[in-house]
Parts: structure tokens; C-alpha cells; sequence
């Protein structure tokens, strides 16, 4: 399974978005993958922002790079 290269242009955002805002439904995305995934659900809800200790973790655990596995959306 490849992982998208990118390592700039990277943001935190949530797996669901019903899922809360701890590190376990936090997801390291480029901006072009994150853009080929899409919306969160067909209403567009947009969780309330993470913390900035969870954006520091879940960076630091994705080692700072898109954790993006996924070929289907085109991404990469």
C-alpha cells in the first residue's frame, strides 16, 4: 500500500465528523488529497477545530508527511 510523499502544504483534519476532536479521529492530509476526499458528510458539518496539542501529536505521529493511502479518489 503506497502513502502520498507530500510533506508540505499538510493540515489535521478529522476522520469523521462525528468522531470528536482527540487524536484518534485525527488525520494527516496534503491539501490535494484532502480536496479529493471531499466533504465530511452530505450536509457538509464541519467539526469544531482541534486542539493545538492535537494537531501537534497527530503531526508528530504522521511524521509529518500526508498519511493518505488511498489511489481511488485520484489523489495520488
Amino acid at each position: 500500500m503506497s502513502r502520498c510523499t507530500q510533506t508540505t502544504n499538510i493540515e489535521v483534519r478529522h476522520l469523521r465528523s462525528d468522531g470528536g476532536n482527540g487524536i484518534s479521529n485525527a488525520i494527516v492530509l496534503c491539501k490535494i488529497c484532502n480536496a479529493a476526499i471531499g466533504f465530511y458528510d452530505k450536509n457538509n458539518v464541519k467539526p469544531e477545530p482541534f486542539s493545538q496539542v492535537v494537531i501537534e501529536k497527530a503531526l508528530k505521529k504522521a511524521e509529518n508527511r500526508c498519511q493518505c493511502t488511498c489511489k481511488i479518489h485520484g489523489c495520488h
